[in-house]
């Protein structure tokens, strides 16, 4: 005669069913997950890539994407201003790294939006800078990023140039692969700053204002340790890279990420396609070209929510989808950069201190309700964290720490 189980045996039994089950789901996972890394390690070396096939259609889609973010930009204007493409030829010889090629010609093509105040200065404009202002894109973003703030910084500036970096948006391609030692820091670098300083040259601009966003940010950074002359101000926006891996913030970070498997689990995936390959490399040669547009789309929804017309909010996404499926280039900067935990391997808190440049401002999130303010004095990076501003006619803004 079996005995009826005492309550204890049939919680121990329903607990170690549970754990079976869990352990079941986690070997699933794990076993999905490595089917996913081989498809995509076979995919991104031996599919051919769809946008080197069709690169001139990408690339038409994009001009004209980037045309319709130019005549969004007319909306917010307040004042008569010129604003068009602009594009200047610059010396492959420019980036000494950089392995002479016949395909690729001789020459290189930086491209930009120029912003132009027509008006003398009189009247409504505020004191404006002798300098242009010249703005450099995050990753994966170009020069039309810019587009609802290009014509108000002309109130500023006579003249605004916002740039595709080279190996971006509608500025020339190189194979990065033909750069010498592709994978170490000097290389990566000397490919932006080397082209930006072409540019400026070619332009005759003898000192600039510097504006960079994120990986922008870090490579204006790179051009003024080397061309400090050059840069009046340098001006940063969530500049990628700051903190060392002894920050606290990324201390934290990587306990969260790590406190369970699943977590792991995921970090681990992202590690793994990182060192392989790059967000273009899984949008252009893994998911379906209906899916990649569906994940620039819920990019602009989700980060860019000010941007409520549908209009509107489809001329940017077509804008980002078409500049990450043109032919890979720039993008593969990101693996000598960063290290697989998103962290620069020559960290800008070390760096910015010693830069011999006067005038350096930069704001930076730190999570939805805070804002980090980053200042240099004498030589040492202070870090405050913002949580409110206010104004008053008497004190003018005022902040609170958080």
């Amino acid at each position: 005669m079996t005995l009826p189980r005492r309550p204890q045996q049939v919680v121990s039994l329903k607990r170690r069913h549970r754990d079976s089950v869990g352990n079941n789901k986690i070997r699933s996972r794990i076993f999905k997950t490595l089917r996913i890394v081989i498809l995509l390690e076979i995919m991104v070396f031996f599919w051919p890539s769809s946008a080197v096939v069709q690169s001139t259609a990408r690339l038409e889609q994009l001009k004209q994407a980037e045309s319709l973010l130019i005549e969004f930009a007319r909306r917010y204007a307040v004042g008569d201003f010129d604003i068009r493409p602009y594009d200047t030829t610059i010396p492959r010889s420019c980036i000494p790294s950089l392995k002479p090629s016949q395909s690729e010609g001789e020459d290189l093509v930086i491209h930009a939006i120029h912003v132009q105040d027509k008006e003398d200065g009189t009247g409504t404009r505020r004191q404006r800078s002798q300098y242009p202002l010249v703005a450099l894109h995050g990753y994966y973003n170009g020069a039309a990023y810019y587009y609802r703030n290009l014509l108000g910084l002309a109130r500023y500036f006579q003249n605004v140039y916002s740039l595709d970096a080279l190996g971006w948006g509608l500025s020339s391609r190189p194979r990065y692969d033909n750069l010498k030692n592709n994978q170490s820091i000097e290389s990566a670098e000397e490919w932006f700053v080397e082209s930006l300083e072409a540019w400026r040259k070619k332009n005759e601009i003898e000192k600039m204002v510097l504006l960079g966003h994120s990986f922008g940010g870090y490579m204006s950074v790179a051009y003024a340790e080397r061309y400090p002359e050059r840069v009046d101000r340098l001006l940063l926006l969530s500049p990628v890279g700051v903190p060392d891996e002894t920050d606290p913030s990324f201390l934290e970070r990587k306990q969260r990420l790590t406190s369970s498997i699943s977590s792991r689990m995921f970090v681990g995936v992202f590690q793994t396609l990182f060192e392989w390959t790059t967000v273009g490399g899984v949008l252009r040669n893994v998911v379906s070209q209906e899916r990649a547009y569906d994940w620039a789309s819920r990019y602009v929804q989700r980060r860019l929510p000010s941007i409520n017309a549908l209009d509107e909010q489809e001329a940017v996404t077509d804008y980002l989808y078409s500049n990450a499926m043109a032919p890979s280039s720039g993008e593969n900067a990101i693996h000598a950069i960063l290290t697989k935990n998103i962290m620069a391997k020559q960290p800008l808190v070390h760096r910015i201190p010693k830069l011999k440049v006067e005038n350096i401002r930069f704001v930076t999130t730190h999570n939805s309700r805070t804002t980090t303010l980053w200042m240099v004095l004498d030589s040492t990076l202070f870090i405050i964290y913002i949580t409110a501003c206010s104004m008053d006619n008497t004190t003018g803004w005022t902040c609170r720490e958080a």
